[in-house]
Protein backbone atom coordinates (compact mmCIF):
# COMPACT_ATOMS: atom_id res chain seq x y z
CA UNK A 1 0.00 0.00 0.00
CA UNK A 2 1.32 3.30 -0.93
CA UNK A 3 2.12 6.08 1.87
CA UNK A 4 -0.43 8.83 0.59
CA UNK A 5 -3.03 5.79 1.31
CA UNK A 6 -1.98 5.40 4.90
CA UNK A 7 -1.82 8.80 6.00
CA UNK A 8 -5.04 9.83 3.53
CA UNK A 9 -7.24 6.64 5.59
CA UNK A 10 -9.51 7.50 8.49
CA UNK A 11 -8.68 5.51 12.03
CA UNK A 12 -10.81 3.49 13.61
CA UNK A 13 -13.53 5.24 15.96
CA UNK A 14 -12.30 2.61 18.59
CA UNK A 15 -9.14 5.10 19.35
CA UNK A 16 -10.96 8.00 19.81
CA UNK A 17 -12.40 7.35 23.47
CA UNK A 18 -8.88 5.72 24.32
CA UNK A 19 -7.34 8.50 23.92
CA UNK A 20 -10.23 10.60 25.61
CA UNK A 21 -9.88 8.54 28.28
CA UNK A 22 -6.20 8.54 28.59
CA UNK A 23 -6.35 13.00 28.90
CA UNK A 24 -8.80 12.51 31.50
CA UNK A 25 -6.23 10.24 33.73
CA UNK A 26 -3.37 12.47 32.60
CA UNK A 27 -5.91 16.04 33.82
CA UNK A 28 -6.97 14.19 37.25
CA UNK A 29 -3.05 12.79 37.82
CA UNK A 30 -1.75 16.52 37.06
CA UNK A 31 -4.85 17.80 39.15
CA UNK A 32 -3.88 15.39 42.50
CA UNK A 33 -0.03 16.23 41.91
CA UNK A 34 -1.20 20.18 42.02
CA UNK A 35 -3.52 19.82 45.00
CA UNK A 36 -1.04 17.60 46.68
CA UNK A 37 1.63 20.06 46.78
CA UNK A 38 -0.68 23.49 47.14
CA UNK A 39 -3.07 21.05 49.94
CA UNK A 40 -0.85 22.07 53.17
CA UNK A 41 1.57 24.92 53.30
CA UNK A 42 3.81 25.77 56.67
CA UNK A 43 6.57 27.43 58.00
CA UNK A 44 8.54 28.82 60.79
CA UNK A 45 7.72 32.63 61.59
CA UNK A 46 9.66 33.00 65.32
CA UNK A 47 12.14 30.74 66.78
CA UNK A 48 13.76 30.73 70.38
CA UNK A 49 15.07 26.99 70.75
CA UNK A 50 13.46 25.06 71.84
CA UNK A 51 10.10 26.89 71.11
CA UNK A 52 9.08 28.08 67.66
CA UNK A 53 5.34 29.77 66.47
CA UNK A 54 4.48 27.81 63.08
CA UNK A 55 1.68 28.23 60.54
CA UNK A 56 -0.21 25.82 59.10
CA UNK A 57 -2.36 26.06 56.42
CA UNK A 58 -2.64 29.64 58.21
CA UNK A 59 -3.22 28.54 61.91
CA UNK A 60 -0.33 30.21 63.89
CA UNK A 61 0.15 27.94 67.54
CA UNK A 62 3.38 28.05 69.75
CA UNK A 63 5.22 24.78 69.85
CA UNK A 64 8.06 23.34 71.44
CA UNK A 65 10.43 21.29 68.74
CA UNK A 66 11.88 17.74 70.33
CA UNK A 67 15.28 17.94 68.78
CA UNK A 68 17.68 20.18 66.45
CA UNK A 69 16.20 19.03 62.93
CA UNK A 70 14.39 21.68 60.61
CA UNK A 71 11.28 19.11 60.54
CA UNK A 72 11.35 17.47 64.00
CA UNK A 73 7.92 16.77 65.78
CA UNK A 74 6.64 19.47 67.99
CA UNK A 75 4.15 19.66 70.48
CA UNK A 76 1.52 22.39 70.92
CA UNK A 77 1.82 24.97 73.46
CA UNK A 78 -0.65 27.85 72.46
CA UNK A 79 -3.58 27.08 69.98
CA UNK A 80 -4.24 28.96 66.87
CA UNK A 81 -3.83 32.30 66.27
CA UNK A 82 -0.74 33.52 68.14
CA UNK A 83 -0.61 37.08 67.60
CA UNK A 84 2.75 37.97 69.40
CA UNK A 85 5.23 36.18 71.61
CA UNK A 86 8.12 37.00 73.90
CA UNK A 87 10.53 34.93 75.85
CA UNK A 88 13.05 35.45 78.85
CA UNK A 89 14.78 32.99 80.43
CA UNK A 90 12.22 31.42 82.60
CA UNK A 91 9.06 31.91 80.39
CA UNK A 92 7.70 31.88 77.04
CA UNK A 93 4.36 34.25 76.73
CA UNK A 94 2.22 34.50 74.22
CA UNK A 95 -1.24 36.14 72.83
CA UNK A 96 -3.80 34.46 71.31
CA UNK A 97 -6.70 36.06 69.37
CA UNK A 98 -9.64 34.07 69.43
CA UNK A 99 -11.04 33.03 65.64
CA UNK A 100 -14.47 32.95 66.72
CA UNK A 101 -15.29 35.92 68.77
CA UNK A 102 -11.88 38.69 68.20
CA UNK A 103 -11.17 38.25 71.78
CA UNK A 104 -7.62 38.40 73.13
CA UNK A 105 -6.48 35.52 75.34
CA UNK A 106 -2.36 35.57 77.49
CA UNK A 107 -0.49 32.33 78.22
CA UNK A 108 2.38 31.33 79.91
CA UNK A 109 4.78 28.26 79.99
CA UNK A 110 7.40 28.25 82.76
CA UNK A 111 10.35 26.75 80.79
CA UNK A 112 11.81 24.80 83.82
CA UNK A 113 9.00 23.25 84.13
CA UNK A 114 8.41 22.11 80.73
CA UNK A 115 9.39 18.67 79.50
CA UNK A 116 9.09 17.44 75.66
CA UNK A 117 6.83 14.53 77.19
CA UNK A 118 4.16 17.11 79.43
CA UNK A 119 0.57 17.55 77.76
CA UNK A 120 0.00 21.15 76.29
CA UNK A 121 -2.54 21.54 79.11
CA UNK A 122 -0.06 20.40 82.16
CA UNK A 123 2.37 23.09 81.05
CA UNK A 124 0.70 25.90 79.70
CA UNK A 125 -1.10 28.19 81.55
CA UNK A 126 -4.11 30.25 80.30
CA UNK A 127 -6.04 31.15 78.31
CA UNK A 128 -6.99 34.54 80.60
CA UNK A 129 -7.62 37.85 80.69
CA UNK A 130 -5.68 40.88 80.22
CA UNK A 131 -5.89 41.95 83.59
CA UNK A 132 -5.06 38.61 85.02
CA UNK A 133 -1.96 38.43 82.75
CA UNK A 134 -0.93 41.57 83.75
CA UNK A 135 -0.99 40.95 87.37
CA UNK A 136 0.71 38.07 87.18
CA UNK A 137 3.65 39.96 84.59
CA UNK A 138 4.66 41.92 87.57
CA UNK A 139 4.02 38.71 90.30
CA UNK A 140 6.53 36.35 88.02
CA UNK A 141 8.77 39.12 85.55
CA UNK A 142 7.14 37.65 82.25
CA UNK A 143 8.97 39.24 79.25
CA UNK A 144 7.57 41.67 77.02
CA UNK A 145 6.23 40.45 73.42
CA UNK A 146 9.03 40.73 71.73
CA UNK A 147 7.19 39.61 68.33
CA UNK A 148 4.00 40.12 66.70
CA UNK A 149 2.50 38.46 63.97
Amino acid sequence: MPLRVIFTQKRSPQYVPVSKALAVRIKNLLFFIVFCFYGCDSGTIWEHHPYEVHWIDGDVTLAKRFDDHPHSVTIGRVPANVIAVGVNDNYVVAKQKDPNDDRVYYFYIDRVKDSGYANQDEITQGPMSEKTYLDLKIKYGFPEFSKEF
